[in-house]
């Protein structure tokens, strides 16, 4: 009894061995396609999909698109790019990439940065951009124009007249009493 035991025990061991020995791995052929990752199993195989993917087995796995998964899949200062199986980030205009890290605001201002400021303008750097500003004295936009303003002062027989301004708009006074007092600005 004993004997037959342990002979069915040493025939079900070889029969394991030999099934091992003799596995076939379906992995070679690639049956779990591109996206997929295939796993070998004794006399068969399964399939998951790779990292980026999801979907059941074979080739039915399918792009995750992160960036509609998730809206911060950049920060607030990156544009995300959906990638096939992954996806990039680039910087919204008037950022560039940090060191190491997120997006970080240009400050087109500092010298050797390009902004549109014109002669008699001053830069102000703002959260993704900046602004020009005219000087005092001068009036415009800033980016395509800075004028410089002329005032003349009238009071009696003395006259001044001025490139320089005190405001930035057309003002006109003048009096009816003795001796005419006049401040006309022009531009």
């Amino acid at each position: 009894m004993v004997c037959g035991v342990a002979q069915r025990f040493m025939a079900s061991v070889a029969l394991m061995f030999y099934r091992l020995l003799t596995d076939t791995d379906e992995c070679l052929t690639d049956p779990c396609g591109d996206t997929g990752i295939c796993n070998n199993i004794e006399g068969s195989f399964f399939c998951t999909c790779a990292s980026g993917y999801t979907g059941g087995a074979g080739d039915s796995c399918v792009d995750i698109d992160e960036c509609a998964a998730s809206d911060d899949a950049c920060g607030d200062t990156g544009i995300c790019v959906n990638r096939d199986g992954s996806y990039n980030c680039t910087c919204s205009p008037g950022y560039e990439e940090g060191v190491g890290g997120p997006c970080a605001d240009i400050n087109e201002c500092v010298v050797g940065q390009s902004n549109e400021c014109v002669d008699n303008a001053t830069c102000a750097n703002t959260i993704g951009s900046h602004d020009c500003n005219c000087d005092a004295g001068y009036s415009g936009d800033g980016k395509v124009n800075c004028t410089g303003m002329h005032f003349y002062i009238s009071c009696g027989l003395h006259h001044i007249n001025s490139p320089d301004s005190v405001s930035n708009s057309r003002l006109q006074q003048s009096s009816s009493q003795t001796g005419i007092i006049a401040i006309v600005f022009h531009h």
